[in-house]
């Protein structure tokens, strides 16, 4: 049942980055500046991106998670240490 409805989802994000270097390559080559919001697309040849790094967010709430787990209050933490 499970694998059933997995197979009936809609592939969206699959499709996209299955096909991101057509993607980056058609703008390309109608002389078209983007902006993509993974930097994936600009490896592929894209101008540039904008957005949030995921790689480093995740890092980020791994460290958090795991001072929560040494025994840290999560309530104590400051503001700052919220971003970058």
């Amino acid at each position: 049942m499970l694998m059933a409805s997995i197979r009936q989802r809609p592939a969206g994000p699959r499709i996209i980055n299955s096909r991101r270097n057509q993607i980056v390559a058609l703008p390309s080559r109608a002389a078209i500046p983007t902006l993509y919001e993974e930097r994936d697309f600009v490896v592929a040849g894209g101008l540039a991106s904008y957005g949030i790094n995921l790689r480093d967010v995740y890092h980020q709430q791994g460290l958090y998670v795991g001072r929560i787990l040494k025994g840290e209050n999560p309530l104590t933490r400051r503001s700052s240490e919220s971003t970058g």
